[in-house]
């Protein structure tokens, strides 16, 4: 008998519940949780502030700069590639820039020339 009482109530409750529920404006469900939150489309968001890394005006290490440059030093050395070097595939020093620009154009046209493939020309 109580379990009959207790089975009725819990029904009554659980309907009472459903009922309140769906009944609630949108608004109430979208806090309850019920229904997701739609965005509205004529709304604007701003966006967020762009983040900044934490070590941006960090300065390199100079001891860095100058090993490479030590090295950049010594490998620039002027040295005359004969054309059987370039040929064989031996490995070219860097030439620097400002000083031999003519030079090293002209070996890196070369370098093209080489390391393209024949083609057929058709007439």
């Amino acid at each position: 008998m109580i379990n009959i009482l207790v089975n009725i109530i819990l029904k009554i409750f659980f309907a009472l519940f459903f009922f309140m529920t769906t009944s609630c404006s949108t608004n109430r469900l979208e806090d309850i949780g019920l229904i997701k939150k739609k965005e509205s489309e004529f709304a604007t968001f701003r966006n967020p502030p762009l983040e900044m890394p934490p070590d941006m005006y960090l300065t390199p290490p100079k001891e860095e700069e100058a090993i490479n440059r030590g090295i950049i030093e010594k490998s620039s050395v002027n040295k005359d590639i004969s054309l059987d070097d370039i040929l064989l595939g031996k490995k070219q020093n860097k030439l620097p820039r400002k000083k031999n620009f003519k030079k090293a154009n002209k070996n890196t046209i070369l370098k093209k020339i080489l390391n393209t493939k024949a083609v057929v020309i058709l007439k």
